[in-house]
């Protein structure tokens, strides 16, 4: 087609002046005209809407064949009943229309089960796993960009995205954040459960110390940003004193090493780098001070238990900050480390266990049960629990379940009273450990004890 010859310009002034064909038509106008007219042969729209077609429909046809392939090995796929099995589905035994209309309204998911589907949905696509591991692995070696999880700061060093929220964020105790938490989690505010779990213990006779693990960005927010003399003092929350005066006042024995830790993070390092958790000499370090706040020896029953310990090196090869990326298969963000870990064994060498109806009975999360077994799952028996029992001599029990320091560790224990399987008799101190961004996140329902 030629191209039409410009041969002066129209409008009203200077301004408004726009250029014209030779056809009498703006270059807008003959654009359109032509955009109009434009054509396609019938094999290039065939080919362009197949492969429209095909984008869209590659995805499902993946995830269902991995799913088909993951279920093929399922007992319930092989057993002779699986063929014949019928789902029958039918209106509730109510005779009220109102009752049955009602019952199906609740069916309707609210909005947070929908966003928490639509995040299941995405994490366990596999065409999209795939593409967003090889994404990832771009983002960050190059550009030093985490996930939504994950924040990558200085030499590589990984945060948790939690504990940022925790250290950055609003007070955990403002009226605005628990309101807003309220339709995720039974209760966002940590101080009735803990008042409750106090005012029950004590009757028994029992003192509750309270241990808030701190977050990796509170002792290294110059390895997140900035320098180390920016940070003359640790970041906190702001409501974490109010928190903690509050608590106190009734009565509540807080054990927080924060400070001390702090003070100590130029001359060793304290937090693995690409993980949330301590290093095995911060773990020594906090135990000491955990022992002589809930007072020695002299408090707890029992006869010393000569317990002795030997160094072993370990090799920590995975790192749960490292996992939550989602990197390829064979990509190392961070090297695997040796560490020296103090293995806690009794008088005849065998390796540290658990004592049933222990004088102290600790409560925690993944913080204390970092150290007790390797990466093979063996027992290692150098976490906090371990070193605990060492500092006081004395043997000890504990309920630790990952990510279960909010809740989770409290409910394990009502279970085992109630089934008979743990007493609280002889207990003279329960230290209920749990990660201090759980304050922000966790889910801290109110349950009881039941009634000994």
């Amino acid at each position: 087609m030629e191209h039409p010859r410009v041969t002066g310009t129209r409008g009203v002034g200077q301004t408004d002046a726009r250029s014209i064909t030779g056809a009498g038509h703006t270059r807008e106008e003959q654009a359109v005209a032509e955009l109009g007219h434009t054509s396609f042969s019938r094999g290039v729209a065939w080919s362009l809407t197949a492969v429209f077609l095909a984008t869209l429909a590659i995805v499902p046809i993946i995830q269902a064949w991995s799913a088909l392939y993951n279920v093929r090995g399922h007992a319930l796929a092989r057993s002779p009943g699986a063929n014949s099995a019928v789902v029958r589905a039918g209106w509730p035994s109510t005779r009220g229309v109102f009752d049955r209309v009602r019952r199906l309204i609740a069916l309707v998911p609210s909005a947070d089960e929908i966003r928490r589907f639509e995040s299941d949905f995405e994490r366990r696509s596999v065409a999209g796993g795939a593409i967003r591991s090889k994404a990832q692995a771009v983002i960050t070696s190059r550009f030093g960009v985490g996930n939504d999880t994950v924040y990558v700061g200085r030499d590589r060093w990984l945060f948790y995205r939690t504990g940022y929220d925790y250290v950055t964020g609003p007070g955990f105790l403002s009226p605005h954040l628990l309101a807003g938490r309220r339709s995720a989690v039974q209760q966002p505010d940590p101080r009735p459960a803990i008042l409750r779990l106090h005012e029950q213990l004590a009757r028994r006779g029992i003192t509750l110390v309270l241990f808030p693990t701190p977050d990796k960005l509170m002792i290294y927010p110059d390895r997140f940003h900035g320098s180390a003399a920016r940070w003359a003092t640790m970041p906190q929350n702001p409501s974490y004193d109010l928190f903690k005066k509050e608590l106190e006042l009734e009565g509540v024995q807080v054990f927080d090493p924060a400070a001390d830790l702090y003070s100590k993070r130029d001359g060793r390092q304290l937090f693995l780098r690409g993980d949330t958790h301590w290093m095995p000499e911060t773990v020594e370090l906090v135990a000491r001070g955990l022992a002589g706040a809930i007072g020695g020896p002299t408090r707890l029953p029992g006869e010393r238990s000569n317990y002795r310990v030997q160094q072993v090196h370990v090799v920590l090869p995975q790192f749960d900050l490292v996992n939550l990326l989602q990197l390829p298969p064979g990509q190392a963000l961070i090297e695997p480390i040796t560490v020296r870990v103090r293995q806690v064994a009794g008088p005849t060498g065998d390796l540290w266990t658990p004592t049933r109806s222990a004088g102290v009975l600790v409560l925690g999360d993944s913080f204390c049960m970092m150290f007790e077994k390797d990466q093979a799952d063996r027992p290692l028996a150098a976490g906090l629990p371990q070193q605990l029992s060492y500092e006081l001599d004395r043997p000890l029990d504990r309920i630790c379940v990952p990510g279960g320091g909010s809740y989770l560790s409290r409910q394990l224990l009502i279970n085992d009273l109630v089934n008979g399987k743990r007493r609280l008799a002889d207990v003279r101190v329960v230290i209920w450990q749990f990660a201090i961004r759980e304050l922000v996140a966790g889910d801290w329902r109110v349950i009881d004890l039941p009634e000994s």
